[in-house]
């Protein structure tokens, strides 16, 4: 009878530790948002108008996927792909600014994600960042979602 409760006992420590412990699905602000992430939906909320869901169908058919890159320095690279004149893919990369992510909030300094925004979800794969703004007295508010492509140096 001792060995089978020993035997209990060690098989729910394993199933508790196995359980308990994924890094690539822990959420919150320790979990590191640097690297490479590309756009996949934006769901917009109008005062209490239901959500308007928009998935990210921007990508050059034949280019690399658009992607936003979070650097270990603090800089932010918004890089969008197009074809040339050539038909050839090229990177556009909007002028390199800043961010800063204190707990759940991320800061960017310039260009078309310029803002304050509250990190919703990061993981190791997912990345969630909410704006809400005030227009002509409706609550906008904006969450974009991003799947990791990479880390980055």
């Amino acid at each position: 009878m001792k060995n089978v409760k020993v035997s209990l006992a060690a098989l729910f420590m394993t199933v508790f530790a196995i359980t308990s412990c994924s890094s690539d699905d822990s959420d919150g602000p320790a979990a590191n948002i640097v690297g490479k992430w590309t756009q996949t939906r934006t769901v917009t909320k109008v005062g209490n108008a239901g959500n308007i869901t928009q998935n990210y169908d921007e990508n050059t058919v034949g280019c690399d996927k658009d992607y936003i890159e979070f650097t270990v320095a603090g800089s932010f690279n918004d890089v969008i792909y197009f074809k040339n004149a050539s038909n050839v893919c090229e990177a556009d990369a909007a002028p390199a600014s800043t961010y800063t992510k204190t707990d759940n909030l991320l800061t960017i300094t310039s260009g078309d994600f310029e803002g304050v925004y509250a990190i919703e979800k990061l993981s190791g794969s997912q990345l969630a960042i909410k704006a809400i703004e005030n227009v002509g007295g409706n609550e906008i508010t904006t969450t974009t979602y991003f799947g990791k492509v990479a880390a980055t140096n």
